[in-house]
């Protein structure tokens, strides 16, 4: 996964956050209160609230590097495609 974008469960965090390496919000705020807008991200950064309301399956994804490792499941992909062996696929572009 290279990056996520959705609606905050709280709108302080702004109406749409989009973030990969870097975060992307738009918020209307006083120049004063960006010390505490900026905690509040980086708090919310390390929250685990994610894990309790259906995303916690986001810890499994990661990047595979191997070679024969990403050629075997390509083929595995492939032959579930052939085959159509598979409830639901949701492929995307890296």
């Amino acid at each position: 996964m290279r990056g996520v974008t959705g609606n905050p469960y709280d709108t302080k965090y702004g109406n749409i956050v989009s973030g990969k390496d870097s975060l992307i919000v738009n918020v209307f705020m006083k120049l004063s209160e960006l010390k505490e807008i900026l905690k509040s991200y980086l708090n919310a950064y390390f929250d685990k609230r994610y894990q309790t309301i259906g995303f916690s399956w986001i810890d499994n994804i990661g990047e595979v590097r191997d070679t024969v490792l990403c050629n075997q499941l390509d083929k595995n992909l492939i032959d579930d495609i052939l085959s159509k062996s598979f409830t639901h696929l949701i492929c995307s572009t890296p």
